[in-house]
Parts: C-alpha cells; structure tokens; sequence
C-alpha cells in the first residue's frame, strides 16, 4: 500500500512539475507580481512598494494574502525569479495535497477509500490546474485539509493519552488560522466554518476548557484582519454583490413599475436584488456544468475551453458518493455537509461565475467521488462478480486513464491554440525583447493596453527592488487621485520605461529616439516594425516599433 501511495504521489508530481513554465502558455500578471515581491522581500525585506514584511501586501486595486509571497521566497532564492520558480510553490503543494486527500479519505472512511482519494487528486483537472498556476487559491487546499485531518484526529478515543487529542485540536485551529492568509475565499469559508466546529465540540463534551486555548489561538490570527477591515475588505468592495458598481447597476436597469412607489419598493428593492443573486449564483456552484464540463462562462485561469473541472465519469462517483452518506449513516456525514454547504458561499458573494473562487470545495468533493467510487468497485464486486472482482477494480481505472490522456491532450495541445486572455499571451516575449533592448533607445514606451506593464518590466529584467521601491513610491499619487489601479494615471515611469497611452503621430513628432510597445492596431499597417508577437492563430496582437527607423523621408526640392 506504501509503494502504491507513493507512485500516486509521483504520478501527481510529474503531473504537476513537468513543463510548468510553458503550460499553461502566458503567465499573468499576478503571478509576476507573487514572484517580484517575493524577490523584493528575500533582497530587502520589504514588499516593491517599500514594506516591511507586511501582513497586507498591496496587490493590483487590493491588498492580497500574504501566504503565497511568503511561501515562495525559498522556490524564488533556489531557482531564481523566473515563471518555475514562481509556479513550483503550487506544484509543491499541489502535490503534498494529494498526500493529506489520501490521509482524510482514510480518517474519514477507510484505506482504500483513501488510496481513491489520492488518485482522484493526483489526476484531478482541477488539482492539476490549480497545481500549475502561482495562484493563491491553490495553497489553501492544503492548509484546510490539514487542519481538518487535524481536527479529525482529535476526535479519536484515546483515554490513555487526552493530552495528545487536545494537541491535535490546538494543532487544527493553528493551521486554520494560517488559512486565514491564504486567500480571500478561503478567508470566508474559514471564518464561517470554525464557529460550527466550535458548537460541535461544546455539544459532545459540555467542556469549554478544551475549547479556550484553541480559540484563543485562532482569534490573534483574526486580530489583525479585524484591526486592518478596511484593507481586508478592499477586495470585496469591488468584485462583490455588495459593491457600489453593483447596486448602481440595479438602479440603472431596474426600470419603472405601474405600482404605488412604496408597494413596489416591497417587491423590487436592493435586498431582494441581492438575496436572488446571490441564490442564483449560489446553486449554480452545485451544476453538474460547473464541475463536469468545459461549458463555464467565465474565461479565465481555471475556466479553460472545454476543459472540466472534474472528469464526467465522476458524476457517477459523487452521486453514488452522496447517496451512500446519507444511506449508510457515516459518522462524518454533517461534517461533510457542512463543509459542502458552506464551500460555495464565498463566491457566491462575488460577481460572475469563477472556479478560482469555488477552491473550497477542495479536498473534499475529490473524497466524495472517491468514496463513491470505492463504494461502486465494493458493491459490484461482492454482489454479482466476485470472482472477478480485480478485473472490475480494473474498469475504473482503465475510464480514468482515457479521462486523463484526453484532458492532458487537450490542455498541452489543444489549450494553447485557444489561450485564455486572462493568461497575458505574448506578454513574456514582448517584455523580455524590449528589455534585450534597453539600451539601444533613450525610452521605452508601453502601451496602458498591456495591464499592469510594471511589474512585468520588474520581473523579466530583475529590476534592483530598492529602485523599484524608490519608483513606486510616486506611484501612489494614484490613491491621491482616487484611482482604483496604477495604470489608470495618465503616465508614470519605471527609469527609462514609461507607461501611458501611445499616439503615433505625437511619438514620432516628439524627435525621441524610442521603442514603442503596443497593440498591432496603434501603429499604421505600412509601419516598419522591430518585432511582430502572433497569436497561435497567426495574428499579430504585439507590436514593437522603433521611431526612429520609421520617420518620414524627407524629398529634396
């Protein structure tokens, strides 16, 4: 069984590390900014805006999780700032949670429950997705899992040693209150979910004394999110249903009613807007669509075309899985429904319809698929073949190859012809071309149509952070000037790189001697280019020009 858990182990790691810099093609600008602040932190100790190891990093527009840049700050001092350094983090993680899947599957039902578990994971296109991206949703799945394998733990009789149970549970509320650094989602499910623990172990023991060091424990990791609620919650107030852009939103198309204005604001007002969106986007989380097909709305890291979330045979195994939670009574049943309840609030809070969002209901959805599966293989076999019991142990995993060789097929072949915007296609050769150029131009000028082209300039070049610090430090005029983003001032510069909207006729009028870096349509078609960047369809989408080799030819009378 060891040999056969550490193959799966293996299985996912490969799954997970090989071409990790190329697949998925582009890296996007939260991933270049995890990576430079981490850079700035390990050459510094302060964050690329001049802070020092702060618990509220600022990101773009908000103020990130901190875990993530921590984290990867060893992936960073070995490998360099790079995109695998950057990514390895996941990939580690993503790996050791196939691990943790594999001991929560047992604790909650049985080895080989665990052992489908871990499988599941190691090949899971979700796992595998989240695995390969710098992406802070993907380092909660583990923090949660092994807290709750904690907690699940704590609860084993062992009159023998009490201590050992109390340490577990302490232990639990620890990793749980890391977790609360991890991610925003993860922030939310965190908050809600504890507070049913804590009723849970007060209902069977009648104790608060066990109970008073572990949440002790938690709440100084809640402190400072509570002290520092206006930056906890910048987010929100812009992605929310909550949010100002929202309400405005359902003013403006709300339209007029025959009714008197005070009947109809009983039937037509904020709260019954936001209550039936958030129910709206709440069980859509539950569609067999949104876990089963590559038919999600949203486009972007984890919503790649046609690509699923979980295989489609799973559908099988969740169902077959829920149905015998509920047949068979299993002693973490409420547990299991609770997390599952409570996994796709914290999206549902938000606009859209985003997988990155819905993280929560990792591990544990993985589990129920395995426990159905494990349920199936058992059944079937005992009931009708029982001799041929390891032939039809062999089905499943035969279905789960075939799943697997086809979405690996289409996420190293096919995905790349069809990139997600949100990826930043073409952004790495562009900034890494213009950088091979710097010192050929008295300027280099990037396009506002490239999004946060900054940190991408800081990250490919290496920028020294305590110049990068000394820029940014100008940069915060945009808080001054109520922006929500840097990029929205009307220019600001990073040394001899300037970022601000391109007008040919005005750039070559100016005399300088520049490289301009921008969409294929802010420049004339006949325009003489240093570099054309294609889309996988052949298309130019980037455009480099000198302006210098293209000023008119002046004819001699």
């Amino acid at each position: 069984m060891k040999m056969l858990l550490a193959g799966i182990i293996a299985l996912g790691f490969l799954l997970r590390v090989i071409w990790l810099d190329q697949f998925p093609v582009g890296f996007t600008g939260d991933e270049a900014q995890q990576g430079y602040s981490a850079y700035s932190i390990l050459k510094t100790g302060r964050d690329e805006w001049g802070q020092f190891l702060t618990l509220f990093p600022r990101g773009f527009g908000d103020y990130k999780p901190p875990l993530y840049t921590y984290l990867s700050i060893p992936s960073v001092a070995i490998f360099g700032l790079n995109d695998f350094a950057v990514r390895f983090l996941t990939a580690l993680l993503g790996t050791l949670t196939i691990l943790i899947a594999y001991f929560l599957g047992k604790e909650l039902f049985s080895r080989n429950v665990g052992i489908w578990s871990a499988l599941l994971l190691a090949i899971s296109p979700w796992g595998i997705q989240l695995s390969r991206t710098a992406f802070e949703g993907g380092i909660g799945i583990p923090i949660f899992g092994l807290g709750l394998l904690f907690y699940l733990r704590s609860k084993r009789p062992d009159r023998r040693r009490p201590k050992r149970n109390q340490l577990f549970l302490i232990l639990s509320f620890l990793i749980f209150g890391f977790n609360l650094y991890s991610y925003h989602s993860w922030r939310l499910f965190t908050i809600i979910f504890l507070p049913v623990i804590i009723i849970n172990e007060y209902l069977e023991n009648k104790k608060w004394k066990t109970l008073l060091l572990p949440v002790l424990i938690f709440s100084l990791f809640l402190l400072p999110l509570v002290s520092n609620s206006a930056t906890v919650l910048k987010r929100s107030s812009d992605v929310s249903i909550f949010s100002e852009k929202n309400i405005k939103n359902y003013f403006v198309n709300k339209g007029t009613s025959d009714l008197p204005e005070n009947i109809a604001r009983i039937f037509d007002n904020k709260i019954i807007f936001i209550t039936d969106q958030f129910l709206t986007n709440y069980l859509s989380y539950f569609s067999p669509t949104f876990f089963f097909t590559g038919s999600r709305p949203d486009n972007s890291y984890l919503n790649f075309p046609g690509t699923p979330l979980m295989y489609f045979v799973e559908i099988i195994f969740v169902g077959v899985g829920i149905l015998g939670l509920m047949k068979n009574k299993e002693k973490n049943a409420k547990l299991i429904y609770t997390c599952l309840i409570f996994a796709p609030i914290p999206a549902a809070l938000t606009d859209g319809f985003n997988a990155q969002r819905a993280t929560t209901f990792l591990p544990l959805m993985t589990i129920i698929s395995a426990y159905g599966l494990n349920s199936i293989i058992s059944n079937t076999g005992i009931k009708l073949f029982k001799k041929y019991q390891s032939l039809i142990q062999l089905i499943p995993i035969f279905v789960l190859l075939g799943s697997t060789t086809l979405f690996l097929y289409n996420y190293v072949y096919k995905l790349p012809k069809h990139p997600a915007n949100n990826l930043r296609y073409g952004y790495r050769e562009a900034f890494l071309k213009a950088i091979s150029l710097e010192d050929q131009f008295d300027s280099i000028v990037f396009s506002k149509e490239f999004s946060m082209p900054q940190i991408f300039i800081a990250f490919y070049k290496r920028t020294d952070p305590w110049y990068f610090q000394s820029s940014s430090q100008d940069w915060l005029r945009y808080e001054q000037a109520k922006k929500t983003y840097v990029d929205q001032l009307e220019s600001y510069n990073l040394g001899k790189y300037e970022i601000k909207d391109i007008n040919w006729e005005k750039e070559l009028k100016s005399g300088k001697h520049e490289l301009l870096v921008s969409s294929y349509s802010n420049f004339p078609e006949k325009v003489k280019p240093v570099l054309d960047i294609k889309s996988p369809k052949g298309v130019i989408i980037y455009r480099l020009v000198s302006t210098s080799e293209n000023q008119p030819v002046e004819v001699q009378k």
